[in-house]
């Protein structure tokens, strides 16, 4: 007997074929168990890509193909150098285009449609040759012709590898629509927002000299420099969408670890493919423009108002291009490399990898040695010069002095690479670091002594007693170093090789940055000819502040990070596991981080550079940004971030050794009056924050004091109004100038403090909480009505502030609204705690750029008070910069309030999952949301990449007047966004069923804002499990694992090492 019948339960399409019972008299359950093996599911639907976004795609090539075209109808070399630019910034997206195209499943026969892009991709390249032709540029002939032949290989490769990959996903439905419809479409828009941020600076450069009528060659280097940084980008999408799929082993971080890869030929792309990243990082950061206009001094004698002043030669950027078409032909060796045999190099293999538990491989160590050596040597080289008082003396030591962060981490890294060997050449690598204070000590003290100035010498002087400070630090650092990597070498192996894959997976990630950082100001200091040295301090000692607190936390996290405690989300928020020493480094954390990223913010301006050339006074701030104190109180900060760790490990360690039979801690005596001292002191504030703890695990908020610190976040904006009205005839018009502008500055800071706090508790009962977030709204809402004073007392228009008040306000009652039906629709407590803690974190992370942006605004306010004739003057010199940061700033607080009011409430069925995106599943008015979303997003890059310091030149108030109604445009599409959001939500509910189906579909499912928030899980994921002390729980008595229960979040852990926050 064969039957056919449908099997009704939780998925209607399961089907049950050619069931046959063996035995007539079979018992049930053997039925059962026969019916259960031939259960075979139906497979889903091969999904397409929507055809519009093919068009799309193909809009970008053509529109590549078209401006290159432009280049023969273009009259003056002005305009055809223009458009060569253009075409040199656009190409790359043209590839990236292409790239997806022929990924992408749209037809079943897309042959045409791939040829046909290609074909427009090979006539921009011909036209960029004849471009080339032209100029007599040889280089750029020739690279534009491998180019051609490369694209030709590199077409035929990728059409082999995306019809290969059904069969290398072995025709899995399901796999093939993540890819299609998932994968590939989240990868192309990461890479051309990324890329969209690299062309604007191209772009903006372009439209400067087209409004100073410059020649446009001025950026021959900056646009040459941001090419191959484009290029990269699309290198790294390319090897995601056709490489990484087809390998034939997912590779783990142990095994990066190991360097154990499958052949020798993936290990050569993985060592190419990163020295061509970081060689790309270096031609970025240090591009330049070729001259600049310096303005003379007002007693000048000389007939003109500005002296052009040169930067780079021509045969300087010439070299440069050269290097940079080197470093793209590095970047096509790595998908070149597929056609190379696997069992080529096996010698290189063997030697490169290893197969010893816990321990790195041996290339990673020759690398660092490789480097430490490098550094050593050009040390050296700076004090020779030193020593013969040669001219380029000066320039050497900026370069040598900020390697430190570098060496910081090569050594800390090489000495805990191996734990549990002998640590002869561990020491000899690390002796390099005192060689490099000894190296810097005597270039301070020869180039003191041959100094003439006496500010010179007395600044020679104070480096050469700080480089023997620290180079005597050298001892209690190699102490801790020793003890901490002896106490590694005990703990078990597994343990071992987990905490050097995450030191090694976290110097991978700080290691772009770093070179970034470093190598930005080197540009400014190797190109000092014309112009003297002392322009370069400003960013040179901004970017040496951030590099050195991202070393630090590398140094903190490889000495502390296998024995320090870890909480979980649900612990800190809610005070449970927090600790007096914890409470400690996360405030002074929190400080060091705030000044760095404020410092960073304000190191570019153009007005610091023009005095500095001039010899003209500098403001108090950049006196200030450019001494010595904002890296020692960063320095200071990290000193006590580490003993506050070391006090806290000794003594635990000792109380480890307590026999407690029939006694509890309290009742021992400490050996040592420092750790009597630290144990009452952590007695004492534990009890006090006892008090403001959170009693019950499921109640769906933070704690208190948390909650307090995000109000005043909230009621920053409105105090600063206040100040300003209040004391207005007090303040200075240098102060109001500041102030007043800094009211719409951190106006998105305090919208997302604003917005965290009314997301923090939703419990069904509010108690005296509605009262509050009233009044958090309308210190939100009132500086509007403030601003708008100021503007009748200048004698112009309130009604434009008025309109924005209204608005705002209409938002914030959509937010409380939106808070409301959070607490009534969503029941589950679970849920709503889930949500809290994710709208923390969510802050937490928005908050940093943002501090970044909003310091940029206020700096270049400060630095032109000082120009300000009259009180209550409107702002003109940094308006481009207010727009420009804006217009990014603004839109980070707006998706923040977007995911803190509609992620839970938001249908499975509903989200805007990228499969729904790429395929158009999309009701209208989510297509109308992703149109804006897109357009909003790209526009406002654009506008931040061409932000500009100083007072607009004659005839830009139009381009002025566009920026503006660019910003407020942008404004005005968010707030439709979130009507629609609304009005979305209320059409579509929240999915239908019972309530405990609805809160397992949220469960499962996730919302595009709550998958954007989730970007940062592998950071999260590098930090590793939940650790104890000694084998033993929490020892304050209030950790939720100590009375056995779980944490309501489960799985989101937070490490109290700062180097996570």
């Amino acid at each position: 007997m064969s039957d056919k019948c449908t099997f009704e339960a939780n998925n209607p399409s399961i089907e049950l074929t050619d069931v046959r019972l063996s035995t007539p008299g079979a018992t049930e359950k053997e039925a059962q168990k026969i019916h259960h093996d031939n259960i075979s599911y139906r497979p889903p639907p091969l999904a397409r890509v929507s055809n519009l976004w093919i068009v799309l795609l193909q809009l970008i090539v053509f529109g590549n193909f078209c401006v290159g075209a432009s280049f023969f109808f273009a009259d003056e070399n002005d305009e055809r150098l223009s458009i060569e630019y253009l075409t040199l910034t656009l190409t790359p997206f043209a590839w990236m285009a292409t790239c997806s195209i022929i990924s992408l499943r749209t037809k079943p026969n897309d042959d045409s449609i791939h040829l046909v892009a290609s074909i427009a991709i090979e006539l921009s390249l011909v036209v960029r040759c004849y471009i080339k032709y032209i100029n007599y540029s040889l280089a750029g002939i020739l690279g534009n012709m491998f180019f051609m032949f490369a694209y030709v290989f590199l077409y035929q490769t990728a059409l082999k590898l995306a019809n290969r990959l059904p069969k290398k996903l072995e025709h899995n439905h399901e796999r093939i629509n993540s890819f299609n419809c998932r994968l590939v479409p989240i990868t192309t828009m990461s890479t051309f927002m990324s890329m969209m941020y690299c062309a604007s600076e191209s772009f903006a450069c372009l439209i400067e000299m087209d409004k100073k009528q410059v020649s446009v060659d001025n950026c021959a280097d900056k646009i040459g420099s941001n090419e191959s940084m484009l290029w990269f980008l699309v290198l790294a999408a390319c090897l995601k969408i056709y490489i990484v799929p087809h390998q034939k082993i997912n590779y783990s971080v142990e095994d990066m670890l190991k360097f154990d890869f499958a052949n020798a030929r993936e290990q050569l792309q993985m060592v190419i493919f990163t020295f061509a990243g970081l060689l790309t990082i270096y031609l970025y950061a240090t591009s330049e423009r070729q001259y600049e206009f310096f303005p003379i001094p007002s007693n000048s004698t000389h007939n003109s108002t500005t002296i052009k002043v040169t930067i780079m030669t021509d045969d300087r950027v010439n070299t440069r291009y050269r290097y940079m078409l080197a470093v793209i032909s590095l970047m096509a060796a790595v998908p070149l490399l597929q056609k190379l045999s696997r069992k080529k190099f096996k010698f290189f293999r063997e030697r490169t990898r290893t197969s010893l538990r816990a321990r790195i491989a041996p290339i990673y160590r020759w690398i660092l040695e490789f480097f430490a050596f490098v550094i050593a040597t050009v040390n050296a080289i700076y004090c020779y010069l030193a020593y013969v008082n040669n001219p380029r003396a000066e320039k050497w030591q900026k370069h040598t002095s900020s390697l430190l962060a570098i060496l910081l981490i090569i050594c800390n890294l090489h000495f805990f690479n191996a734990p549990t060997a002998r640590k002869r050449k561990e020491n000899w690598v690390l002796i390099s670091y005192l060689v490099f204070f000894v190296l810097q000590v005597l270039g301070n003290y020869f180039q003191m002594i041959n100094a003439e100035d006496e500010d010179e010498r007395k600044k020679r002087e104070y480096s050469a007693y700080g480089n023997g400070f620290w180079c005597l630090g050298i001892f209690p650092v190699y102490l801790i170093l020793n003890s901490s990597r002896t106490m590694l070498s005990k703990i078990h192996v597994d343990d071992i090789e987990k905490h050097l894959t995450k030191c090694l997976m976290l110097a991978a990630a700080m290691l772009p940055s770093i070179v970034f950082l470093l190598a930005e100001p080197q540009s400014c200091v190797m190109y000092a000819n014309d112009y003297k040295i002392e322009v370069c301090t400003l960013m040179f000692e901004s970017n040496y502040i951030i590099g050195g607190h991202l070393s630090y936390v590398f140094l903190f996290y490889v000495t502390f990070g296998y024995k320090l405690d870890w909480m979980s989300s649900d612990g800190l928020l809610s005070l449970k596991d927090m600790r007096f020493h914890t409470s400690i480094q996360l405030f002074l954390f929190f400080l060091a981080s705030t000044l760095c990223f404020a410092t960073y913010g304000m190191r570019s301006s153009e007005l610091y550079v023009h005095q500095k050339y001039n010899n003209e006074k500098v403001c108090a701030l950049d006196n200030f940004l450019t001494s010595p104190h904002p890296n020692n109180i960063v320095a200071m900060c990290w000193i006590m971030i580490f003993g506050a760790q070391l006090q806290y490990s000794y003594r635990m360690e000792a109380e480890a050794n307590f026999e407690l039979e029939n006694r509890e801690i309290e009742h021992q005596q400490h050996s040592k009056w420092f750790h009597r001292l630290t144990h009452r002191i952590d007695k004492r504030v534990n009890r006090v924050i006892e008090m403001f703890e959170v009693k019950n695990v499921e109640d769906a908020r933070i704690a208190a004091p948390l909650r307090t610190v995000l109000c005043g976040v909230g009621c920053a904006r409105g105090f600063i109004a206040m100040v300003a009205f209040f004391f207005q005839n007090s303040l200075t018009k240098q102060q109001l100038y500041v102030l007043l502008p800094s009211i719409t500055a951190v106006n998105p800071i305090s919208l997302i403090g604003g917005v965290a706090y009314f997301y923090t508790n939703l419990e069904e009962k509010q108690i005296g909480s509605k009262w509050f977030d009233k009044f958090l709204a309308i210190m939100l809402v009132f500086p509007f009505a403030i601003d708008a004073h100021f503007e009748v007392v200048r004698r112009k228009s309130w009604v434009i502030n008025a309109i924005w008040m209204c608005i705002y306000a209409g938002a914030l009652a959509l937010i409380l609204r939106f808070k409301e039906r959070n607490i009534q629709e969503v029941k589950s407590k679970r849920v709503r705690k889930q949500h809290c803690i994710k709208v923390v974190v969510f802050a937490c992370t928005s908050l940093v750029p943002l501090l970044f942006l909003t310091s940029e605004h206020i700096g270049c306010l400060v630095r032109f008070s000082d120009t300000v004739e009259e009180k209550f003057e409107a702002d003109v010199s940094c308006r481009s910069i207010k727009l420009g940061v804006s217009t990014i700033s603004f839109q980070l607080a707006f998706v923040f309030c977007l995911f803190a009011c509609n992620a839970i409430l938001t249908a499975p069925e509903h989200a805007l999952a990228a499969s729904r995106v790429s395929t158009l599943s999309l009701s209208r008015i989510d297509l109308l949301q992703i149109v804006i979303l897109g357009g909003c997003g790209s526009f406002g890059i654009f506008l931040y990449g061409t932000r500009e310091e100083g007072p607009p030149d004659e005839g830009e108030d139009g381009a002025g007047s566009l920026q503006e109604l660019g910003f407020y445009v942008i404004f005005l599409l968010w707030f439709f966004v979130g009507i629609l959001a609304y009005l979305g939500n209320n059409k579509s509910g929240n999915g239908g069923g019972t309530e405990k189906e609805k809160e397992l579909q949220r469960d499962s499912n996730l919302s595009l804002q709550e998958k954007v928030f989730n970007m940062s899980s592998s950071t999260k994921n590098m930090f590793g499990e939940k650790k104890k002390w000694g084998g033993r729980e929490g020892r304050n008595g209030r950790s939720s694992t100590d009375r056995g229960e779980e944490s309501v979040v489960g799985g989101n852990d937070l490490s109290l090492s700062p180097g996570f926050m």
